[in-house]
């Protein structure tokens, strides 16, 4: 998925109003299945440092957005992801993290019975 942010310094102040609405921005943040590729229009030190934008581009280059991948033994990088598992196996479930089905991954498969 390639994720334009097409905004600069003479944009208008609802643009950046509505890239701060948490519930938008995470639509179009999570969309994405295998990849996503930023592109910004606005030097990154010109964007007001309490912004989501700004959080979302400095976790991204400090490497804090990453892959999961339990099949190839590399740890969690989502610690809300791993509670979670650990709390449903507290209960009895299996779980499947990063799994892939369909051609669609997932980010948690639980099961509640054997099949």
């Amino acid at each position: 998925m390639m994720l334009s942010f097409a905004v600069d310094t003479a944009s208008h102040a609802a643009t950046m109003r509505f890239l701060e609405k948490p519930d938008v921005f995470n639509v179009f943040i999570t969309r994405a299945r295998v990849a996503q590729h930023v592109y910004l229009s606005i030097d990154k030190t010109q964007l007001r440092p309490d912004s989501l934008l700004h959080a979302y581009i400095h976790m991204a280059e400090q490497g804090a957005i990453e892959k999961y991948d339990l099949d190839t033994g590399t740890q969690y990088h989502h610690q809300f992801l791993m509670e979670v598992e650990q709390n449903l196996h507290g209960r009895g479930f299996q779980t499947r993290a990063v799994y892939t089905t369909g051609g669609l991954s997932m980010d948690l498969m639980v099961i509640r019975d054997h099949w």
